[in-house]
């Protein structure tokens, strides 16, 4: 629950900058210019839609189990899911009641804006990874609009100037999204990974048939889904950056243009090196080897729990 209001309270404080990454991706370069933009741009709209909407019912599945265990083992002998101090009597059935209740509505509120926050996050993640293609499309055909611009109008260095936007203003949307978010991604990778340890820990010492065991099943399945969306849109963006040189190089028909016009293509490939990777509170990377890496850390401490 700390853990969820840390990502509700980053969300507050940092709407300012949420709606200038928003408004990044509603502005030029970054909208969409054909049809074959949009087509790219609907592609990515749609993962982050089903990704957001897989773990939402991940989540919503975890919660009604956890809801329902607690109805059918708690309410009839009066136990709480939580510990907590009310000012109230509790040996009461309808102050018990109320007591169950609230922290049964706590719970879900609780768990759908984790689910929101992630799923938001990687998101904007994965908005990186639309313009990075949307820049390889772009480049694909730079030789072509050039060639167009120069038989209409002389020369025209428009075309690349867009590019090389395009070129600055992805890198530059990853590196605020990573800034703006990269503390809280940390708060939760370390929460995480201690609800990952007693998770497996627990299940351990429990045989299949407790009723208890399914909730802690899907539980521990919701955790690793939960750090893995992170980790695996990270190393997407990351991959996504790394493609801008080498599609400069193979399908980009740089040898007919002019020497003005390879030098800038040259200076996108230099900048394009630098790759773009996000980071957990600038600690380590988000890719799919720190997910490995924390997987281990967890099994690391549940060995370390079970011999204790």
């Amino acid at each position: 629950m700390i853990a969820n209001w840390a990502k509700a309270v980053d969300i507050l404080d940092k709407r300012e900058n949420i709606l200038k990454m928003i408004q990044a991706l509603l502005s030029s370069p970054c909208l969409p210019q054909d049809s074959e933009e949009e087509l790219i741009q609907n592609k990515y709209d749609r993962i982050i839609r089903f990704r957001s909407v897989t773990n939402m019912i991940l989540v919503g599945t975890t919660v009604g189990l956890t809801v329902i265990e607690s109805y059918f083992c708690d309410l009839p002998f009066q136990k709480l899911a939580y510990n907590a101090w009310y000012p109230m009597n509790l040996s009461i059935y309808t102050n018990y009641l109320l007591a169950w209740i609230h922290q049964s509505i706590a719970h879900i509120y609780g768990a759908l804006i984790s689910a929101d926050y992630d799923t938001f996050v990687s998101g904007f993640m994965l908005q990186s990874c639309a313009k990075f293609d949307i820049l390889n499309y772009r480049l694909s055909n730079i030789c072509r609009k050039i060639q167009s611009n120069v038989m209409k109008s002389g020369y025209d260095n428009k075309s690349e100037c867009t590019e090389k936007m395009l070129v600055e203003y992805s890198s530059m949307f990853s590196r605020f999204t990573n800034d703006t978010f990269s503390s809280i991604i940390l708060f939760q990778f370390s929460v995480s990974t201690g609800a990952i340890c007693v998770t497996v820990y627990s299940l351990s010492q429990i045989p299949v048939s407790h009723p208890y065991f399914p909730v802690l099943m899907i539980y521990l399945a919701c955790m690793l889904v939960q750090l893995f969306l992170y980790c695996y849109a990270g190393t997407e963006v990351t991959l996504k950056s790394a493609d801008v040189a080498e599609a400069i190089y193979c399908n980009v028909d740089w040898w007919t243009t002019s020497i003005g016009v390879q030098k800038k293509l040259l200076f996108m490939m230099l900048r394009s090196t630098d790759l773009v990777t996000y980071t957990c509170g600038k600690i380590f990377d988000l890719s799919i080897e720190s997910y490995k890496n924390v997987i281990k850390l967890s099994y690391s401490t549940f060995n370390v729990l079970q011999q204790s």
